[in-house]
């Protein structure tokens, strides 16, 4: 679910001011115009233009942003209709032109310029899933998740604020579904004193997580059971003072856990049973005072362990059982006396391929 999503569904004819989105976000501002120039339509829910006017959806905090659309199909406006994202007013944005269906363009509009299309493509038909993208001085537009073009801009690039604008009244419905949302960001996930559930179950694609996933005083449950992309988290993962449960099942992309693991005061386990792809922890693994669970039972592919794993204080319980690939530990083991390395088997071996390794017991 994004953070604004609308579908439109309303009892009766709702000036889009009045009008609370059908699925998430707050609501809708109104910055030109009058009451009902534009309107959420009761029997299709659609939005439909009545005169020229400009909304402002909630604001979102981030630049880096994108805007979805999906047209209806009873029609198009009689006018040029803009979506907009890093929106100042109805004067300067950056947006969809969305003309007839054979036509649309990626827009600037500002104050101090002519009007400028920047990338311009046949809509599509009746009913087009039209999307904009900015992240950064780029700005990319998609038709039915295929890029038709991107740009370089400069003009509005800390803008967070997202919109509709009209110049005119339309003679159709015009938007059947819309849908907005900050682009990464690099924030932190952060859980404190509470339950977090985070269920990726499913996706084909990429999870990109860059910023910090933060667990302290309560349970988080993050389940990437059946998932077919990759899973990068380049920021830290910190837990304390907590169970935090990491299930990463079935995986059959990559996980790449670029940055350090934390474990501090609690119970953390993490489940990569069965994964196909390659799991890469190039950061430091470090468990202080409690219990750490790393399950990489089935793993087909390799495990690579770039940098330091450090137990101290606790036990940590690291679990390769039926690996079809190659655990690679390429930063030092180090453990207190409390913990040590168990072969299970006679013809097991731990192999140290230089005279300068050492496997150290303090």
């Amino acid at each position: 679910m994004a953070a604004f999503e609308d579908t439109y569904v309303t009892g009766s004819d709702t000036d889009l001011a009045s009008h609370t989105p059908t699925v998430s976000g707050t609501g809708y501002t109104q910055i030109a115009g009058s009451v009902n120039n534009m309107i959420a339509r009761a029997g299709s829910s659609t939005l439909k233009v009545n005169a020229a006017s400009a909304y402002q959806i909630d604001d979102l905090g981030s630049a880096d942003q994108y805007m979805e659309c999906q047209l209806a199909g009873a029609g198009f406006p009689s006018s040029d209709n803009y979506f907009c994202c890093r929106m100042v007013d109805e004067d300067n944005f950056i947006g969809v032109k969305v003309s007839s269906a054979s036509s649309s363009e990626l827009f600037k509009r500002k104050t101090s310029e002519a009007d400028s299309p920047l990338v311009s493509f046949n809509t599509g038909g009746s009913t087009p899933l039209i999307r904009i993208e900015c992240v950064g001085s780029t700005i990319e537009v998609f038709l039915g998740g295929v890029s038709q073009g991107s740009v370089t801009e400069t003009d509005f690039q800390t803008e967070t604020r997202q919109g509709l604008v009209a110049d005119g009244a339309g003679a159709n419905t015009w938007v059947d579904t819309l849908e907005a949302d900050v682009i990464g960001g690099g924030g932190a996930i952060s859980v404190t004193g509470a339950t977090a559930n985070y269920n990726y179950t499913g996706i084909v694609g990429d999870i990109e997580l860059t910023g910090e996933i933060i667990v302290t005083g309560g349970t988080a449950n993050y389940d990437y059971n059946g998932i077919t992309g990759t899973i990068d988290l380049t920021g830290e993962v910190i837990v304390t003072g907590q169970t935090a449960n990491y299930n990463y099942t079935a995986i059959t992309g990559t996980i790449e856990l670029g940055a350090e693991i934390i474990v501090t005061g609690a119970t953390a386990n993490y489940d990569y049973s069965a994964i196909d792809g390659t799991v890469e922890l190039t950061g430091l693994i470090t468990v202080i005072g409690q219990t750490a669970n790393y399950n990489y039972d089935g793993v087909a592919a390799d495990i690579i362990l770039q940098g330091s794993i450090i137990v101290t204080g606790s036990t940590a319980n690291y679990d390769y059982n039926a690996l079809n690939g190659t655990i690679i530990l390429q930063g030092p083991l180090v453990l207190n006396p409390r913990n040590i390395i168990r072969v299970k088997r006679k013809s097991n071996t731990i192999r140290i391929k230089r005279k300068t390794n050492i496997v150290r017991v303090r």
